[in-house]
């Protein structure tokens, strides 16, 4: 199981290292550059992240413990702050981790969805809003000024998807957000409108009743 890093500046793909994965349980599930482009980082079904130096003949692995409460454990999704001081990750078990790697321990563990975190993002560059995406059905926008680990709420809610959401890109305003799902559909949202409760019951009921797989099976017809 090996992690390949490649060089594109040039407009083509240049092999730049090979790292091989370490703790690997199944397959690697995620990958994230630093800002500055010398780090990696990968996830597995593991409680740790792994990362490596992207230059250099250096093969050393830094193991960052995420210290979670299940046995059975995974980070879908990664992503660095912008400063490169912190990453993200969205986790099999709900909840939302970010990593301290100045501190070198784990800054946050939050309950974010009912279900798998397939996805995070930060919303801009302060690194301050990050947002979240699950199988839930529901995309959460987080606001780290005002979170408390132990009763950790958003500060809202979009919700419109009928099945677990996939991936959540940032616009990089601080307002904008597009989200893909398993119901096939992409959406561009507008955090300065939240959806109400109706619209969030409506999604996750939507998610329970899902029949279908979708990497298999063709989209049932509206």
């Amino acid at each position: 199981r090996n992690l390949r890093v490649y060089d594109t500046e040039h407009g083509k793909f240049d092999l730049l290292k090979v790292i091989q994965a370490r703790d690997v349980g199944w397959s690697i599930l995620d990958t994230a550059i630093s800002p500055d482009g010398n780090y990696v980082v990968y996830s597995s079904w593991s409680e740790c992240l792994h990362l490596c130096r992207v230059h250099g003949d250096n093969d050393l692995q830094d193991t960052l413990s995420l210290c979670p409460d299940e046995r059975r454990f995974c980070i879908f999704s990664l992503t660095f702050s912008s400063d490169g001081r912190e990453i993200l990750g969205g986790a099999n078990d709900g909840h939302l981790y970010v990593y301290d790697r100045e501190c070198n321990q784990r800054a946050l563990r939050i309950e974010g969805h009912d279900d798998d975190v397939n996805t995070v993002a930060f919303a801009d560059e302060t690194s301050q809003i990050f947002y979240s995406g699950g199988d839930d059905g529901l995309c959460k926008v987080w606001d780290r000024r005002t979170l408390c680990e132990s009763n950790a709420k958003p500060v809202g809610i979009l919700a419109g998807h009928m099945d677990g959401v996939t991936h959540i890109d940032s616009r990089g305003d601080g307002r904008h957000l597009l989200s893909n799902s398993k119901d096939q559909s992409i959406k561009l949202w507008d955090i300065r409108v939240f959806s109400g409760v109706q619209a969030q019951h409506n999604t996750k009921k939507s998610c329970a009743d899902q029949t279908w797989d979708y990497r298999w099976q063709k989209v049932p017809k509206k």
